[in-house]
């Protein structure tokens, strides 16, 4: 009955720390472009919510990249603009004409 209790607590616990870090995500889709922009140049590297149960991760610099990535240009629907360029997202590098 013990360890009952006790796997049920750990649960629970696990069940709130994940809701706690999921709500964590700003919500960029409920700023204004402007908010939106300034916050991703803020943060640098950032994991937002784009929409009720999307998120991505925008950059402000490809620096922030994985050496296999590059920067690209980053849009997102915003509260007052359905086009609001948001620095970048990282993405694969493309293959060269020889497969590599």
């Amino acid at each position: 009955m013990i360890l009952f209790h006790r796997t049920l607590m750990i649960a629970g616990t696990a069940l709130v720390l994940g809701s706690v870090a999921a709500e964590a995500r700003p919500s960029l889709y409920t700023m204004s472009c402007s908010q939106a922009q300034a916050f991703v140049q803020r943060q640098g590297s950032v994991v937002a919510n784009t929409g009720p149960m999307t998120y991505e991760r925008f950059v402000s610099d490809g620096k922030y990249c994985d050496r296999s990535q590059r920067p690209v240009s980053a849009y997102i629907t915003t509260r007052d603009n359905a086009q609001c360029r948001i620095d970048y997202r990282c993405a694969g590098r493309p293959r060269d004409t020889n497969g590599r």
